[in-house]
């Protein structure tokens, strides 16, 4: 083999060594980009399933327009694609009702005195005046219909508390035999609350400003219906929902039995924070929901979200190559007048060391003679 082909061969040899390790850098890289990822999502997960109290998922999507406030969506109120993380909730007291996070309020009901009906008001004060989540006062619960684990969970707010009264005491007080007490709308008047009430009405409630009707009766029937008991629980209702009546009154589980007032073992979690638009993407991938019916703006704000995460990596990283140039490039100009002033100074020194050199040359020179003269012998003057 001559030593062209020879030369030929170890070339290829060397290269194909050089794109094994080109691809074996690149492989690990790319393996490193995913372990990093991977890590990123363990960790965000992990916090989230921490901050929820162990509940998994920690985030739910809205499937519906129940909770909007008005036709399109809004950064701050749920609406149909949002993200919610949703938070655990050991007592009914880690919830704050409508009626307790709300200022000054009216209140109407009816009472009946010898069979007659008295119709009574009242102005009422929430203990937790201006709580606010998500546009409105008090928070918004994740709670399973009835009881109901394998049905998808409802997501609105608590608007107060309910428990049956069928004391005797208050059989007596009402045409149908029961009625209700609500401990949190209390004032001076009634400092342990409004008690065997059949039919409680709020005043000017939500973002439309309706009225809110519970009745005693048909939440004491809703829940004799589902676990031939009745019990206490939160009343509900979204937000986007027409009003008088609540959930109790109007909404029915998989099986056509109305909702009954929500038991705390049935509630999941408060929504808490918002994720806006990201849903979206879910509900439609799974059919889960029409396109049609996610906001106009939900899409834009969506798509515009993406670009941006898209885009901003590499405006960054733009800045910070053209950033490292021009330090590189001043880096540059500086050392080239270092290497300059170096060269001069390296110059001055060559300059001085020639001079020594030449003084050290003609010192030499002068000594030779000085030498010289001094070891010869004197000239001796004839006598005359």
């Amino acid at each position: 083999m001559t030593k062209r082909k020879m030369g030929k061969a170890v070339e290829k040899a060397r290269e194909a060594r050089r794109r094994k390790r080109r691809a074996m850098r690149s492989a690990i890289g790319f393996g490193k980009d995913v372990l990093v990822a991977v890590v990123i999502v363990l960790v965000v997960m992990g916090t989230l399933y921490a901050y929820s109290g162990g509940i998994w998922p920690p985030m739910v999507v809205v499937e519906s327009e129940s909770m909007m406030h008005g036709t399109d969506s809004q950064i701050g109120i749920i609406d149909t694609g949002d993200l919610t993380l949703v938070k655990k909730v050991d007592t009914r007291h880690d919830i704050v009702t409508y009626v307790e996070g709300r200022g000054t309020y009216t209140a109407q009901w009816t009472e009946y005195i010898q069979n007659v009906t008295v119709p009574k008001s009242g102005t009422f004060h929430g203990s937790k005046a201006d709580y606010r989540a998500y546009g409105d006062y008090g928070d918004v619960i994740i709670y399973q219909k009835n009881g109901r684990s394998v049905e998808t969970p409802v997501i609105h707010r608590a608007m107060l508390w309910f428990v049956p009264n069928v004391t005797d005491a208050c059989k007596s007080k009402t045409l149908m035999g029961v009625g209700g007490d609500y401990p949190d709308i209390k004032n001076s008047q009634y400092p342990k609350g409004l008690t065997c009430i059949p039919e409680l009405t709020l005043k000017d409630v939500g973002y439309k400003h309706e009225e809110l009707t519970v009745s005693a009766q048909i939440m004491i029937g809703n829940a004799i219906n589902i676990q031939k008991t009745a019990f206490a629980g939160f009343i509900t209702k979204g937000d986007h929902n027409p009003g008088p009546r609540p959930d109790q009154g109007s909404l029915y589980d998989n099986l056509a039995r109305a909702f009954a007032p929500n038991k705390l073992d049935w509630v999941v979690g408060k929504a808490v924070g918002e994720l806006p638009w990201f849903g979206a993407l879910k509900l439609v991938a799974s059919r889960a929901v029409p396109s049609d019916r996610i906001p106009p703006s939900s899409w834009r704000g969506l798509v515009t979200t993406i670009v941006l995460i898209i885009v901003i990596p590499f405006i960054i990283d733009i800045a910070i190559s053209m950033y490292s140039k021009k330090m590189a490039k001043k880096k540059g100009t500086k050392d080239d007048e270092d290497d300059e002033e170096e060269e001069k100074e390296q110059e001055d020194r060559r300059d001085d060391a020639k001079e020594k050199i030449e003084d050290v040359d003609l010192d030499d020179e002068y000594g030779d003679e000085f030498k010289e003269m001094a070891t010869s012998k004197p000239v001796k003057k004839n006598k005359q």
